[in-house]
């Protein structure tokens, strides 16, 4: 049985002042999303 994922996570960030924001709020935090660490080539969804 394949479990579905909910909406909010399925939600794509476009490259916008949103995502600027949050980009702002993890340096400042000195936080890394394992997407980063894991150089992900799909960082955009």
């Amino acid at each position: 049985m394949e479990l579905r994922k909910p909406e909010w996570l399925k939600l794509k960030i476009q490259a916008n002042q949103e995502k600027k924001e949050v980009e702002t709020l993890l340096n400042k935090l000195s936080l890394h999303t394992v997407c980063e660490e894991a150089r992900c080539p799909n960082l955009m969804e």
